[in-house]
């Protein structure tokens, strides 16, 4: 008897697991258009993760006419193009259906943040951007942007 409980918690959990994996993405993938219009991300499933690139761009994006990623502290990564440039990852499902503890990286400033997104509506979502702790942070709302040209 305890065997048969055993697995039935077990089911259960993994069933828990991937209902909120599931249910946290249902809002949040997509093309976002950022706070001050200054590009679209498209945000996407990663494995367990979501993940975003810069689907568009408004030109230019910063004072590099190359329209490369110039500011990386990488100096290997400098000559990457903006377009179709990795910017958001490793975030976690949370149970109230938003995402956590992610990185975003800000190719203006050539930084990267820690960062958590939440659903607002279906066409709106926050997304805070910290140092340390998201009280030390700034936060955007980025708007749903379906139909927004993509990058070639």
């Amino acid at each position: 008897m305890q065997g048969v409980l055993r697995k039935f918690v077990a089911s259960a959990v993994l069933l828990l697991g991937a209902t909120l994996a599931a249910r946290a993405d249902d809002g949040v993938v997509g093309h976002w258009l950022t706070e001050g219009g200054k590009g679209v991300v498209a945000i996407e499933r990663c494995g367990a993760s979501i993940c975003g690139k810069i689907a568009w761009y408004k030109h230019p994006i910063s004072d590099n006419p190359r329209e490369v990623d110039f500011r990386n502290p990488d100096p290997n990564l400098r000559e990457r193009p903006l377009c179709n440039l990795p910017i958001l990852r490793d975030f976690r499902p949370t149970a109230g259906g938003g995402w956590e503890e992610g990185h975003i990286y800000s190719p203006e400033k050539g930084d990267t943040y820690n960062a958590n997104i939440v659903v607002l509506d279906s066409d709106h979502l926050k997304l805070r951007g910290y140092i340390g702790i998201p009280l030390l942070g700034e936060s955007q709302v980025w708007t749903r942007a379906e139909g927004h040209e993509r990058c070639k």
